[in-house]
């Protein structure tokens, strides 16, 4: 992250002020992209995890392996750990002023529409079953004796 501007050591021109926050602000659009490649980068390496680890597990249920066993842990505590940092990077990066994203995905519909307010509604109440049950134990019990 740049370091603080100093408004003492500002210079008076505007034209050399303008070519200062321009390049400041350059400094950081290049900072902000590298901090999201290394973010992509973490989600991927998370995802291939994701497959070894299913992959794994498919093969560790298909035939009884120790070896495996080890192996899952494992890998279930490196995804444990990625998906922790990928958090702290996400909340670090909340923290920054939003940018606009490059590209906006259209936002999709639901499928379904909401049912109209005019249809009809019944309401069925059941009401509890009667304790049956009970009356049997009793007749059998009472046989006994």
């Amino acid at each position: 992250m740049p370091t603080p501007l100093d408004p003492a050591t500002l210079p008076d021109n505007v034209v050399a002020l303008r070519t200062l926050l321009l390049r400041r602000e350059d400094e950081h659009a290049a900072e902000l992209a590298a901090a999201r490649d290394g973010l992509k980068e973490q989600v991927l390496c998370n995802e291939q995890l994701k497959l070894r680890l299913a992959k794994l597990l498919r093969e560790r249920f298909g035939a009884s392996s120790e070896k495996l066993r080890g192996a899952i842990e494992q890998l279930e505590l490196t995804l444990a750990d990625l998906e922790e940092k990928i958090g702290e990077t996400t909340l670090a990066e909340a923290a920054e002023p939003d940018v606009p994203p490059e590209t906006d995905a259209p936002r999709r519909k639901p499928a379904r529409k909401p049912l109209p307010e005019t249809l009809p509604r019944d309401v069925v109440e059941h009401a509890a079953p009667a304790p049956v049950r009970n009356a049997a134990v009793r007749s059998a019990h009472s046989a006994r004796t």
